[in-house]
């Protein structure tokens, strides 16, 4: 059995995801690498903060688990960084 508890599990989660997570970044980021990378390490530190939920779940959850919240950074980053800088992104968000 593995002593090392959540870090270990993470480590495995990040190594078997990050790759997956970070192709979607680049899109969702409209191919902006520091962004996409911005968006994955921010996804990651979310996934570490929530371990007691997330390191519970099974493998497909976590995936889920951080899809979902790979699409909710990249969401507040375009609400951050309003519409006008980003003419893209007003198919996927409703501004007033």
């Amino acid at each position: 059995m593995n002593d090392a508890g959540p870090p270990w599990d993470a480590t495995v989660l990040y190594r078997a995801t990050a790759p997956s997570l970070f192709i979607r970044a680049r899109l969702l980021a409209q191919g902006d690498r520091q962004q996409a990378e911005d968006l994955v390490h921010d996804t990651f530190v979310a996934a570490l903060r929530s371990w007691d939920k997330v390191g519970i779940l099974r493998p497909e959850g976590q995936q889920r688990w951080l899809f979902a919240v790979l699409v909710n950074k990249a969401v507040d980053t375009w609400r951050r960084n309003r519409p006008d800088r980003c003419h893209r992104c007003h198919r996927y968000l409703r501004w007033p």
